[in-house]
């Protein structure tokens, strides 16, 4: 899993579930992703929870951006699999992504936001599936 998906710095993971803070798990539909690469983060995710400042008027999820400006690390856990952190310092909103990738390519990631409670989601990690052009 590592060596195919992880080392190329180019995936996508695709969230099953969101798990709100202080609300109940909701399934999710297709179409929700969070793709990763060496030079960009696109983020197309929803977002529930409490909100404690936001623009007036405002109707998009604030986990649908793309990032070109952001930081990357990975760590190998103790008991397998890994754990990846993402700075992201030109999004207004959201601050930091975390994923823990278990060896069989499920994961579960928490979006931490500046104005917002936080939120995670459950799902898998795959390879990014070449496009046809």
């Amino acid at each position: 899993m590592k060596t195919i998906v992880l080392d190329s710095q180019h995936y996508v993971f695709v969230p099953q579930m969101a798990i709100p803070m202080g609300l109940g798990s909701r399934q999710l539909s297709y179409g929700y992703r969070l793709v990763i690469s060496k030079t960009k983060i696109e983020s197309y995710l929803p977002y529930f929870g409490r909100a404690y400042m936001v623009d007036y008027g405002e109707n998009k999820s604030p986990l649908d951006f793309i990032s070109t400006d952001f930081t990357y690390s990975i760590v190998n856990r103790k008991k397998g699999g890994w754990e990846l952190r993402i700075e992201i310092k030109d999004v207004r909103d959201v601050r930091q992504l975390q994923l823990s990738i278990y060896e069989n390519g499920s994961s579960t990631a928490q979006v931490i936001c500046n104005n917002r409670q936080p939120i995670s989601f459950s799902g898998n990690i795959e390879p990014v599936k070449p496009t046809k052009e």
